[in-house]
């Protein structure tokens, strides 16, 4: 009886070592803390991937006699409200994937190009995910929303339909949907062809993303005056007891009447968007024609006019009057990657 005795203890004590070594299975493992622009700092020398909102600074700098060249642009994160700055590859001949495209000495905000890693464009105010190498690392600059790190070297480009907002909760909102239900009060002003100033209120006590999609109509209060269409999308973050003002991409849609100003006010439509211009403005090509080019395909779809009774429309760089042949043959193009037929238009015939 004794030796089972003692053969039972050493098993027991044997029990005991095991489980004091060996880690219990359903023991939790430790998640690192997602990356964000409040700790993106703190990983100096690490690889990293962000989300955000691209943004084209409007004073760029750029490296010189370098092998590739670089460029300083933003990435915004509208949740916290901040920016990190991004140094990406400039390529030197055609796009190549998660290389921007070199711009001119009078560029706009059109001209930003990006190619991502799946061979596709992002620009200005696309949403996107970057991943790259924090190259310095600090604290925030002292009154200012810019973090005082860079992220560069970056390898991938990857566009978003939506970004994921970290330690925040939103409700999400088409604008159209945030107005006329009431979440939002929202003051909408014209600023000529190309853009409107929006001014948007929230009327809850939750925060609040709101996308302005493209293709929304804004309708004129004047009868005399064009109504808008949006030709580019974009987010817009709001707290309680907030306020954001921002300006709109936006291609007149009444080719006709008159080009809006400050003093013309707007609301959103309610009707659906036309089916044509919804499948133009929505193609990922659109926003990175020029606004001529951009302007000159609303009008085709939502006045049809032959080729001599456009209104013309003046540029900076001495563009004047109606499209020409080689803007033409673009919004042609346009229309057959948009699944548009051209034929049913007399500006192709």
């Amino acid at each position: 009886m004794r030796k089972f005795r003692l053969v039972g203890w050493a098993v027991l004590l044997m029990a005991l070592w095991v489980s004091a070594c060996v880690p219990a299975a359903n023991t939790p493992a430790v998640t690192p803390a997602p990356v964000s622009i409040n700790n993106i700092c703190t990983l100096k020398g690490q690889r990293s991937q962000i989300q955000g909102i691209l943004r084209l600074p409007d004073s760029l700098s750029c490296s010189k006699n370098e092998s590739p060249n670089w460029c300083t642009v933003q990435l915004y994160d509208p949740y916290d409200d901040k920016t990190l700055p991004v140094s990406l590859y400039v390529s030197a001949g055609g796009l190549v994937p998660d290389q921007m495209a070199a711009l001119s000495k009078n560029y706009v905000y059109g001209d930003f190009k990006v190619q991502t890693s799946a061979g596709g464009l992002v620009g200005h105010g696309s949403l996107v995910s970057l991943s790259g190498k924090i190259s310095s690392a600090g604290q925030p600059t002292a009154g200012g929303n810019e973090v005082a790190c860079t992220l560069s070297d970056v390898h991938q480009v990857t566009a978003l339909k939506q970004l994921t907002p970290l330690g925040m909760a939103v409700k999400r909102y088409d604008l159209v949907d945030a107005i006329t239900s009431g979440v939002v009060l929202a003051a909408i002003n014209g600023k000529g062809l190309q853009r409107l100033d929006l001014k948007l209120k929230p009327q809850v006590d939750f925060n609040l993303e709101i996308n302005i999609a493209s293709g929304t109509i804004f309708e004129a209060l004047a009868g005399e005056v064009q109504n808008m269409v949006v030709r580019k999308s974009a987010l817009v973050v709001l707290k309680p007891n907030g306020e954001v003002s921002l300006e709109v991409d936006v291609a007149c849609a009444n080719m006709g009447k008159k080009e809006p100003t400050g003093g013309d006010t707007f609301k959103v439509s309610k009707a659906p968007t036309p089916a044509d211009l919804q499948k133009l403005i929505s193609l990922a090509e659109f926003p990175f024609a020029s606004n001529r080019v951009q302007q000159f395909a609303v009008w085709t779809i939502t006045n049809n006019p032959h080729i001599d009774s456009y209104v013309g429309i003046d540029t900076t760089s001495g563009l004047r009057g109606g499209p020409t042949v080689t803007e033409i043959a673009e919004m042609r193009q346009l229309f057959v990657a948009a699944a548009i037929m051209p034929n049913a238009f007399n500006i192709f015939k």
